[in-house]
């Protein structure tokens, strides 16, 4: 279903043959991606802003340690991201307002997108939140952040979000101490996708919030449907692996599927380049596989689920598909 505000925003302009013909192409992804989706629930086109770079007004910032924060990553920001690419960032930063208040235990920071607040209960967590304020923004009652979109009925992508909005806090602030891993399993997994995907594809659909985009690039890869329900396995991960409920079946039943899909990611990644022969191919799949199970065991998170006893088992039967 297209969205009419989405409408109202491409032809506000002055290229509206461009737009309409652009207008019909992702009308036409869009609505072979939503035949998938309950009728309550629609992926809709990115938000479309007009390129208003804003000044940021450090006065707004009254706590004076989160102002050095927020500066370094600003400065971290611009150095490896143009300002056109980080359009959400400008937008919000000009206004952002900071809190110390306490929040729930499994919180340590939260971005409040329609009052434009971060909430900041460990400081280092900032950076997390940071990144969320810069691929975050309300409009027409949709709630768009990073490859997840909300409305008052439902909401879709907030897992591979998680992950990946914590992937990018440890590569860019990382060395310093106290930034630490808040969603272990979730960064692992988008890191995979990354992989397959690229950082620079990644980056720019996450910083632009454009979902639809990134589903249109999983299709390169993966079914319609694999691509959907990859996406709502991860929702259902981030919903309950850091709760007390005694979900552990279906949780590893989810991540269980989840490693199926990074591996057909991945050989189909390897079947597009055609500087590889069967062998080739064979082989690196291997080692990425080998690496792949490696990195798991070494992960203290994945160890209390039992879809690992079955990984090499797994691995096996993925492999003599791909060779059909």
């Amino acid at each position: 279903m297209l969205s009419e505000t989405f409408t109202k925003w491409i032809i506000d302009g002055s290229s509206k043959e461009i737009m309409m013909i652009a207008l019909s192409f992702f009308l036409l992804n869009s609505s072979k991606i939503n035949d998938l989706l309950n009728e309550k629930q629609t992926i809709h086109f990115k938000p479309i802003l007009l390129p208003n770079i804003h000044e940021v007004n450090w006065q707004e910032f009254r706590n004076e340690y989160c102002k050095t924060k927020i500066f370094y990553f600003a400065r971290i920001m611009s150095k490896y991201f143009s300002k056109n690419d980080l359009p959400l960032f400008y937008h919000n930063i000009s206004h952002l307002k900071t809190s110390s208040i306490i929040l729930e235990e499994n919180y340590a920071e939260y971005y409040d997108v329609k009052k434009n607040k971060i909430f900041i209960k460990e400081i280092p967590a900032i950076y997390h939140g940071l990144f969320h304020v810069a691929s975050s923004i309300d409009k027409d009652g949709i709630i768009f952040s990073g490859f997840s979109q909300s409305t008052n009925l439902n909401s879709i992508g907030i897992g591979i979000t998680e992950g990946y909005t914590e992937l990018l806090a440890e590569r860019y602030f990382g060395n310093i101490k106290g930034v630490k891993r808040y969603y272990p399993i979730e960064t692992f997994i988008m890191k995979q996708i990354e992989v397959v995907i690229g950082k620079e594809k990644m980056t720019n659909f996450y910083f632009h919030a454009d979902l639809l985009g990134l589903m249109n690039e999983f299709h390169k890869y993966l079914s319609k449907e694999d691509s959907l329900e990859l996406i709502q396995s991860m929702d259902f991960l981030v919903n309950h692996l850091h709760t007390t409920e005694n979900l552990s079946t279906e949780i590893n039943q989810h991540l269980s599927f989840i490693f199926q899909i990074l591996f057909k990611m991945y050989w189909k990644k390897l079947e597009k380049d055609r500087t590889l022969n069967e062998e080739l191919r064979k082989m690196k799949m291997a080692m990425y596989q080998n690496n792949l199970q490696q990195s798991l065991y070494e992960i203290e998170s994945f160890k209390r689920f039992s879809f690992l006893e079955n990984f090499q088992e797994k691995k096996l039967i993925l492999m003599k598909t791909n060779k059909r």
